[in-house]
């Protein structure tokens, strides 16, 4: 049985829809639209965002409770006033402790800690540094080795809904 040779793209057939559809959305979804539904949607959640901002979550009974992950640096005005009054608090206690001194074991096995945090972040990220090159190259070389229809798909599809971009 001889075998078919397929000379069309069955993308080309789905362009136009694809166009008109994107072409759609574009003038419903304009950038003064969605700016108008975003300020929308803020002013009815204006109570909500400040009382966030304060530090407090909004319960299933509507009442307001301290969020219970305030005290991170920066997640809110009530947080960062705990965080504050907590650390003067202690910084005035550790005034009043007479810390106990160091010993040579405890001072060698801190040193030790600290060597061997050292040499796991470094090995982290020079792993890190080198899978990122290694991807890079694969990728370089994949795009050389492959030729894709998929890829001539994803082009076409991308120059229709981006005409004055370059792909």
């Amino acid at each position: 049985m001889p075998t078919k040779t397929i000379t069309s793209n069955p993308v080309d057939a789905l362009l136009p829809a694809i166009a008109e559809t994107v072409a759609e959305w574009k003038v419903t979804n304009s950038p003064e639209t969605i700016k108008r539904k975003v300020n929308k949607i803020l002013d009815e959640s204006s109570k909500e965002i400040v009382m966030k901002l304060l530090g407090f979550n909004n319960r299933w009974d509507k009442d307001w409770d301290l969020d219970h992950c305030n005290g991170r640096a920066g997640n809110s005005t009530a947080g960062d006033f705990i965080v504050n009054a907590n650390a003067e608090a202690v910084k005035e206690w550790l005034t009043e402790v007479s810390m106990p001194a160091l010993d040579t074991k405890t001072k060698n096995k801190l040193l030790k800690d600290a060597a061997n945090h050292y040499h796991d972040t470094l090995q982290r990220r020079v792993r890190a540094a080198i899978e990122t090159r290694a991807t890079k190259d694969a990728d370089t070389l994949i795009a050389t080795l492959s030729t894709s229809t998929d890829l001539d798909n994803y082009l076409k599809v991308m120059k229709l809904l981006n005409p004055s971009e370059e792909v």
